[in-house]
């Protein structure tokens, strides 16, 4: 009896062991639980990597169903896997063999990380497969132009823009609403869309999801080309649901009276005469009262009857084309790829054929993207200092001298049994491990530690009040970090804000890079990020001893009260009218761009006025590139790219273009070209920068932070972006 409760207790005690690990066994036991029919990732099966991504999974039951919560599976910039759920999604609930089409969301890792998709039930995976035969995804910093309605031959239009192979610009059109994303990160990925109106029923089967979607996208940097002609009157019309995309009000929707101006910007005869545009001559939505500065008149010349309208939308653009470029009548006409192109990329001025040469020279930099440069500053942490590989080596050297003719040679001074080596290279072993541990305590620290830069923009117009902020998180030991990240809305007068909490990716194909093969050296376990809106945040974030994890947040919310402004442009070009300091807080370091001008105001108390009037402009240029004469000549001071002054970094973040851009940093700035205002400078816009003392984002952890505040280096930049009459 005794024998066999030994045996019924030793069997207890191994089922007891191995339960952690026949569980997920058992769990993971039902590959018939799902099947994919199909996935389709990024908007139109395009997407690209270290951007958000809506994922459509066409799902069909087993013969048991499927319930449980699906989650999608992606390494992030460093290889550790990150676990996306969405908290507002329903748990799937399949009976057996129905079918069901999901959408999800997830930000892309390395061009080569894998794309799983997981069924959970509480801690335990019911399912599991890895997508396959999905396209790679798009490089980091290429363009992406996404067509919505009837095609107009993008693909056309921008063969014409002369560039590298591996800069070009891609493509992809939709002619359905069930390929649209319903949350604005879905379009993250994309730089600009094309929005052809003339399909009435497309317009009327987008959801109010979509819709939403993408004007908020635009509202907060995107770029957006409408084509809209013979359905002005229901597409712009006051109170309707698309009408706040249109930058004026609707005068009428008449016929194309003269070819002049089409015909001077293309250099391309229009068929005017030919029965099918006599037939159905083309119709124009026309504006009035409009937002923003003529491209194209009608006539050519002057703005009385404009065709193409530039405008600022928030912290986005609007190029309004009031044709449908759809028509018959432009279909086989040579001008229209000439026209799109030059609407779709010379009025952004972003990128040349040049490019590749100027990256060619900064791949040993670890980065050829402006964000890449601010991301190397911030890891630089004050009380860390990096071990060099010569300090190891040295160390190594003194351990065996030290073990071989050290201890040799101290033996036969003193004149002591050669057995007593045995104790002496213990002591020596023990006094260099403790040495090696008390430098690695001095130069890793002992504290967590954030480095972090932030962005706030305020628009007057629109009331739009959102912020980009770059933390990077350092541990001294190993160590898993669960936060959330936390706005003072107060402090900008912000309501309904919501955010985005994720990992920052490095643009390029070096070490480390989005673009880069490197492998996975080490098996490390997962984390969580939640998904976008009012309850951001990461858990379980591992943090490997004396290294640091990168992290990014954006939010977004609606001013409580308008800004007051009455700015406006002199027949000379120059800026009147008064401009106020809408936060509780002084700003300093505060300069206004407008146009190629630049005003200096130095500091502002909270709710100051100043009155621009009679200010004396500098060359915005000028400033923004260090310009200085010498002899007869004026020399801009050369752009540092290794250089880690974050505040020189965040001016040209803000204002690249203004710069001149990549002619003269030698960087790219597309991974988050939002940033760059300087396209608003000539769109009546004006735009107040400056520095506040108060950041408004901070990583927390269940109200506790994360670092000490004398462990935080936190620098805060705001913009407000006033409109300006003429």
């Amino acid at each position: 009896m005794h024998a066999r409760l030994q045996l019924w207790f030793q069997a207890a005690v191994i089922a007891l062991a191995l339960a952690p690990v026949v569980s997920p066994a058992l769990a993971q036991s039902r590959p018939d639980a799902l099947t994919i029919k199909s996935a389709r990732v990024g908007v139109g099966g395009v997407a690209k990597s270290g951007f958000w991504a809506p994922i459509w999974l066409h799902l069909t039951a087993g013969p048991e169903g499927a319930r449980g919560t699906l989650e999608i599976v992606i390494p992030d910039g460093d290889n550790i896997p990150v676990i996306y759920t969405d908290e507002s999604a329903d748990r799937l609930d399949l009976k057996p063999d129905q079918d069901a089409t999901v959408l999800r969301y997830a930000k892309l890792g390395r061009q080569t990380a894998p794309i799983r998709v997981e069924l959970r039930d509480g801690d335990e995976i019911i399912w599991s497969q890895e997508l396959a035969g999905l396209p790679t995804p798009l490089a980091a910093t290429r363009e992406l132009i996404v067509g919505i309605g009837p095609d107009l031959d993008l693909k056309t239009a921008l063969a014409a823009i002369r560039r590298p192979p591996e800069l070009a610009i891609a493509t992809v059109q939709l002619a359905s609403a069930a390929n649209l994303p319903d949350r604005w990160w879905g379009y993250e990925a994309v730089d600009q869309v094309v929005l052809a109106t003339s399909d009435a029923r497309l317009l009327e089967s987008i959801t109010d999801d979509q819709r939403d979607a993408l004007r908020t996208w635009l509202a907060l940097g995107g770029r957006l080309v409408i084509s809209l002609g013979s359905g002005g009157k229901q597409f712009a019309a006051e109170g309707g649901p698309w009408a706040a995309l249109v930058p004026g009000k609707l005068s009428e929707v008449s016929v194309l009276r003269e070819r002049a101006g089409l015909e001077t910007i293309t250099g391309v005869p229009i068929p005017w005469e030919e029965d099918v545009f006599q037939r159905t001559r083309p119709e124009v939505t026309r504006l009035t009262e409009f937002d923003g500065t003529v491209l194209l008149d009608e006539i050519g010349t002057g703005s009385e009857r404009p065709l193409v309208i530039h405008s600022a939308h928030g912290l986005g653009e609007v190029v309004f084309i009031g044709l449908d470029l759809d028509h018959p009548g432009f279909a086989k006409w040579a001008g229209r790829p000439k026209l799109l192109a030059n609407l779709l990329v010379a009025a952004r001025g972003r990128g040349d054929a040049n490019e590749a040469e100027g990256r060619r020279g900064i791949t040993h930099l670890g980065y050829e993207d402006l964000v890449g440069q601010l991301r190397a500053a911030l890891d630089q942490f004050p009380g860390v200092t990096l071990v060099s590989f010569t300090t190891v080596s040295v160390l190594t050297a003194v351990y065996l001298l030290l073990i071989g003719p050290g201890d040799y040679l101290l033996l036969t001074w003193l004149k002591v049994p050669r057995h007593v080596t045995w104790a002496t290279f213990a002591l020596v072993a023990i006094a260099l491990a403790a040495a090696t541990w008390q430098l690695g305590q001095a130069a890793h620290g002992q504290k967590v530690r954030i480095n972090q830069a932030e962005i706030i923009d305020l628009d007057a117009s629109r009331g739009i009040v959102c912020g980009t902020a770059w933390a990077h998180l350092y541990s001294p030991a190993t160590a898993r970090f669960s936060m959330e990240p936390g706005a003072n809305a107060t402090l900008v007068g912000a309501r309904d804000v919501k955010g985005i909490l994720a990992w920052q990716g490095l643009p390029g194909n070096s070490l480390g890079g989005l673009g880069s093969a490197q492998p996975v050296l080490a098996e490390t376990q997962s984390y969580r990020i939640h998904s976008p809106g009012i309850q951001p945040g990461a858990v379980g974030l591992p943090v490997q001893v004396a290294s640091s994890k990168s992290l990014s947040v954006r939010w977004w919310g609606e001013r409580t009260q308008p800004i007051p402004s009455s700015l406006s442009r002199s027949e000379f070009g120059s800026l009147g009218g008064t401009l106020t300091n809408p936060l509780p807080v002084e700003m300093s370091d505060c300069l206004v761009a407008f146009e190629d001008r630049l005003y200096r105001l130095g500091k502002l108390a909270p709710g100051q006025s100043v009155d621009m009037k009679g200010r004396s402009p500098l060359n915005l240029e000028a400033r923004l590139t260090e310009r200085t004469i010498e002899g007869a000549k004026e020399v801009s001071a050369l752009w540092q790219r290794d250089s880690n002054d974050i505040p020189r970094i965040v001016q040209m973040l803000m204002f690249h273009e203004a710069a001149r851009g990549r002619t003269y940093t030698g960087l790219t700035h597309r991974y988050q070209p939002y940033l760059d205002l300087s396209g608003h400078l000539g769109l009546d816009r004006a735009v107040l920068a400056g520095r506040i003392a108060h950041p408004l984002t901070r990583l927390a952890d269940g109200g506790r932070e994360l670092a000490a505040p004398s462990e935080t280096s936190a620098q805060t930049w705001c913009r407000v972006i006033f409109p300006v009459q003429r």
